[in-house]
């Protein structure tokens, strides 16, 4: 993924991408729960990882910000 930001703290990426992304998972039902691999993830868990900066929180934004791109891109009206 092009233009990742290194920040202090050990942050992969900068506030401003982190909280995009927080927010966008925040609205989601609360029941909503997100399955990678042989792994479930609640939403709650979700949150915690981005605002944590894990492992999992991490692949959640590189998610998201590859969905943004490619939808602001125009990639899901090409086909």
């Amino acid at each position: 993924m092009k233009n990742k930001k290194v920040v202090k703290n050990n942050q992969k990426y900068s506030k401003v991408a982190r909280d995009l992304v927080y927010e966008r998972i925040f609205i989601l039902p609360n029941d909503y729960t997100l399955s990678i691999g042989a792994d479930e993830y609640d939403k709650e868990e979700l949150l915690k990882g981005i605002k944590e900066g894990n492992e999992i929180g991490n692949e959640i934004i590189d998610l998201q910000l590859d969905y943004l791109r490619d939808m602001a891109a125009g990639a899901f009206y090409n086909e």
